[in-house]
């Protein structure tokens, strides 16, 4: 599927939700959209992969021992970033201790159930090696 056909999907369907619900009055709608015209272009530079907070809750994920993340960043874009946030981020909590044990290895994946239930916990080791990787990755951090 193209991205002008999924755009165009998109706003369909946030038409017909946006419809008055069966019983109450009902309004007319047409939307129209001309697949011809060209709209902004995505900037080949504008690359980038997005994380759950909780994926800190591994100090070794993001590290500069990663070896196959650090090459997969690499080749993203000389402007690619990096996001850590999503859902989990309500739920993951700091600690200047180290972590004690195996990493909790379940809340990384498609169901992020046990970390919003039960929330992880971002150490300073977790930090130091989030410095490394993105050092090992660019070669220069800046982290504002």
């Amino acid at each position: 599927m193209n991205r002008r056909r999924f755009v165009a999907g998109m706003a369909a369907g946030a038409a017909v939700s946006a419809m008055p619900s069966f019983g109450q009055s009902r309004a007319t709608m047409k939307l129209d959209i001309d697949a011809t015209k060209i709209g902004p272009a995505i900037p080949r530079d504008f690359t980038g992969l997005s994380y759950e907070s909780a994926q800190l809750a591994n100090p070794e994920f993001f590290s500069a021992g990663n070896k196959e993340l650090v090459a997969l960043f690499r080749e993203l874009s000389p402007n690619g970033n990096l996001r850590l946030g999503g859902g989990s981020s309500e739920f993951t909590t700091y600690s200047d201790a180290d972590p004690v044990g195996p990493p909790p290895f379940e809340v990384f994946g498609p169901d992020t159930s046990k970390t919003v239930k039960h929330g992880t916990v971002t150490t300073a080791l977790a930090l130091r090696n989030l410095r490394e990787f993105l050092e090992a990755t660019v070669g220069v951090v800046s982290m504002d």
